[in-house]
């Protein structure tokens, strides 16, 4: 196995989406002025800058206004009847002020917080208005930042792209050639045979003009026109236009971007300027202030100024990944830590890098997990099973067929698909056939997925 390159396709790719719960309390949040203070919102990885959230009875609520305009939903108010009907494609909410009854089209639900109202403005429970319309949402305690990421999967049918959330309903009922999942507010969209983005509320946000594009990384998107890269902000605005002397270009990793010349690798920086000369055979995006890099067939880690920091004598390695990367020596697979030290012992016949905690490797042909101490996690009886995503992982059984399993290496989906993919945002696409289907976590249909 050699690990992929994390270079990515310019094909606009069709991806899942995901759903993660937020509680509070769970966080060990303690309500106090100091603690109000300080607590920032990322929505769609955009720190906002209106109101921050505050906490009520260990609940942290939110300004609805600003909160649906960041998502792309539409907020109605009942001045009268003191409701908010907050609505995302199909999907809509009603609040009341101070009532722990809510509607989620048209079925009750319960709060633990009541929506407030004050300084003129209506305040919802962030984990209730995210859990409810298919959004993630997580605390980081340290910086006490409350994240809201969009979660949306791509349904297509009849060659038309729409965007579906967890539950299988319309949250932009668009009809484009095809879409890519979310990144950094915007996602990429093909009309009439060119490229564009849009913001979450479906609006192009940027003109679909362009052959080609990449996904927004770091602030910047890779367009391609007549030939040329170049680089674009989120208005569209070219901020790089010198990358049309290389063959190719990458997203920004680490503030400085990939390219190819003369089918050498090198790096450039933020204002187009080459910073590590194309010598390289083969090259991977910089992670954690590393890339990988071959030289002479051999692979091995470069710093950001172009000198070599772990030699290159690796027949194959993979990005660093919260301080671990996968390399193979003589055949067998182990993981190294940035200063080239063995942290797990090269011991396996074929190892994966470490998804949701664990990674898989193969002892005496079965799949086995390890953690990122080398200890074995969790033995199973199949010779291929996939990576753990959210939980689950796929595995094949003597039949060829796939379903998934949890980390107790139960079974939780029988093997009834030709192909099964990993789950990501609360869904994964299976199929027996040409069709592929989005299924939740219980194995249940959700909707059509991708490509059908």
């Amino acid at each position: 196995m050699k690990p992929k390159s994390s270079r990515k396709s310019k094909l606009i790719k069709l991806t899942l989406t995901a759903f993660l719960s937020f509680q509070a309390i769970g966080f060990g949040i303690v309500a106090s002025a100091s603690a109000e203070s300080v607590i920032s919102l990322s929505i769609n990885g955009v720190t906002q800058q209106g109101n921050a959230p505050v906490l009520k009875n260990g609940n942290i609520l939110i300004s609805v206004n600003e909160f649906a305009a960041s998502i792309g939903a539409t907020v109605e108010w009942d001045a009268t009847a003191k409701k908010i009907t907050l609505t995302q494609g199909a999907r809509v909410i009603v609040l009341t002020i101070d009532s722990k009854s809510a509607l989620i089209n048209g079925k009750k639900a319960a709060l633990t917080q009541a929506p407030l109202w004050s300084s003129d403005q209506a305040w919802v429970p962030a984990r209730f208005v995210s859990e409810a319309l298919g959004s993630a949402i997580s605390w980081d305690a340290a910086t006490k930042t409350l994240s809201v990421q969009t979660q949306w999967n791509i349904s297509s049918q009849n060659g038309k792209a729409s965007f579906i959330n967890r539950f299988g309903e319309a949250a932009i009922a668009g009809s484009f050639e095809e879409a890519s999942e979310f990144q950094e507010g915007l996602a990429a969209v093909k009309s009439n045979g060119k490229f564009g983005f849009i913001d979450p509320s479906g609006k192009v946000i940027i003109e679909a003009k362009y052959d080609s594009v990449y996904d927004f990384n770091e602030g910047a998107a890779l367009a391609v026109q007549g030939g040329k890269y170049e680089y674009i902000d989120k208005k569209g605005s070219s901020v790089i236009q010198s990358v049309y002397q290389y063959q190719e270009a990458f997203d920004f990793s680490d503030d400085v971007a990939l390219i190819i010349s003369d089918d050498k690798f090198g790096y450039i920086d933020r204002t187009g300027k080459l910073i590590i000369p194309a010598t390289f055979e083969d090259a991977f995006d910089f992670s954690e202030g590393l890339a990988v890099v071959q030289v002479d067939g051999a692979y091995g880690f470069i710093d950001k100024t172009g000198a070599v920091v772990i030699k290159p004598e690796f027949q194959a390695a993979s990005p660093f990944v919260n301080g671990l990367s996968l390399v193979q020596v003589d055949g067998s697979f182990g993981f190294i830590n940035p200063k080239g030290e063995f942290v797990i012992p090269a011991d396996y016949e074929e190892a994966f890098p470490f998804s949701d905690g664990l990674a898989a490797v193969k002892m005496d042909g079965l799949t086995a997990y390890i953690d990122q101490t080398g200890k074995v996690i969790l033995q199973t009886e199949y010779e291929n099973a996939g990576d753990f995503s959210e939980g689950l992982a796929t595995y094949e059984d003597e039949n060829g067929n796939y379903g998934y399993i949890n980390k107790k290496a139960e079974v939780v989906i029988e093997a009834n698909y030709l192909e099964a993919d990993k789950f990501h945002n609360g869904l994964a696409p299976v199929s027996n056939g040409e069709v592929k289907i989005y299924i939740d976590q219980t194995g249940t249909f959700i909707a059509i997925g991708p490509n059908a």
